[in-house]
């Protein structure tokens, strides 16, 4: 039986990896240990020849002034170069476009990433993707678990398309994040200047809109759910990378997901690719009016790109198949040195 040591420092995006080793051993006949980093720096040198495969994961933003540990990260990178088994990198960064690994200059040690970019994608060619936030949101919905999908969607299903009360747009997030050294750029958004403060600028658009309402009001977390499930269209901006939670939260909630064009080009699911004018509708500030009135022009286009979004959210986050996905990558490659 083949055993894997999964090294963890900390990110809220590298939750979804523990979901997917979970699951993974669950399924095949493979151990799934896992470390803290700080443990790994003391004794990892002599436990992981212990081992068959090594994950491993650091904190992402490497150029971090305050929360990157570099005396400890110098020293547990030498230990995982030292390591003669299978080894992955678990790059858990904020941003898809970013390599949280570049102090390396390898690209040929295999790759897991939290919702890539396409570039990405094809520079280093990830064996696995996983979903960005899923840490901050299973404590909350349970749409990570296969059986509540399915009933969940048909649940949803029997009411769509009269499920929403309210025609309007939720626009409900956190600002204040442009705080000095908070962290690498490009993580303030995206790599495209003009774009740090996309949050409050798209707020401020929505605020001129007059056709339909924009409910901005901050609610507790039941409240907020129940918000979404009655309201038609749910508004998605960057957070510290591309993604944030609502890319999720809408359509898991059947709103139509009218999302920021610096997303577009991010990979959210692992098993779905997210078609822009089919399962969601991008916008920038300068179209953003325009997109809204061919949203309240064209209800049943809406409804079918709505469809189509809770659809691939269901089909898109798979645990089984991400988890047969890198036990058959895992094995192929062990196999093939």
């Amino acid at each position: 039986m083949k055993k894997l040591l999964y090294v963890i420092d900390r990110s809220c995006n590298q939750p979804a990896m523990n979901l997917v080793l979970d699951k993974m051993q669950n399924l095949y006949p493979i151990v799934c240990d896992s470390i803290k980093i700080h443990q790994y720096r003391n004794s990892g040198e002599d436990l992981q020849k212990n081992y068959d495969i090594l994950i491993y994961q650091t904190f992402p933003h490497q150029n971090h002034p305050e929360k990157w540990d570099k005396n400890t990260i110098e020293k547990t990178d030498n230990i995982f170069s030292k390591f003669n088994g299978l080894k992955i990198f678990h790059d858990s960064h904020d941003s898809g476009r970013v390599d949280s690994f570049s102090r390396f200059k390898d690209n040929s040690i295999l790759r897991i990433k939290a919702w890539p970019s396409y570039d990405y994608i094809e520079k280093f060619k990830p064996i696995l993707t996983t979903m960005g936030g899923v840490g901050q949101l299973q404590s909350q919905l349970g749409f990570y678990l296969e059986s509540v999908q399915d009933e969940k969607f048909m649940e949803w299903n029997n009411k769509w398309p009269n499920d929403k009360k309210n025609e309007g747009i939720s626009y409900i997030v956190s600002y204040g994040y442009d705080e000095p050294g908070a962290a690498d750029y490009p993580t303030y958004i995206s790599q495209k200047k003009g774009n740090e403060f996309i949050r409050e600028n798209t707020r401020d658009t929505l605020k001129s809109y007059t056709r339909m309402s924009t409910d901005m009001g901050w609610k507790s977390q039941s409240d907020f759910h129940q918000h979404l499930k009655d309201t038609l269209i749910s508004v998605t901006v960057p957070g510290w990378g591309e993604g944030c939670l609502r890319q999720y939260e809408g359509p898991l909630f059947g709103c139509l997901n009218l999302m920021h064009e610096s997303i577009s080009d991010i990979k959210l699911l692992p098993h779905e690719d997210l078609i822009d004018g089919e399962d969601f509708i991008s916008f920038n500030l300068n179209n953003l009016h325009e997109k809204l009135d061919y949203i309240y022009d064209n209800r049943d286009k809406i409804d079918k790109v709505r469809f189509n979004g809770k659809l691939k959210l269901h089909r898109g986050f798979d645990l089984k198949k991400s988890a047969t996905k890198l036990y058959e990558k895992i094995l192929g490659k062990l196999q093939n040195n």
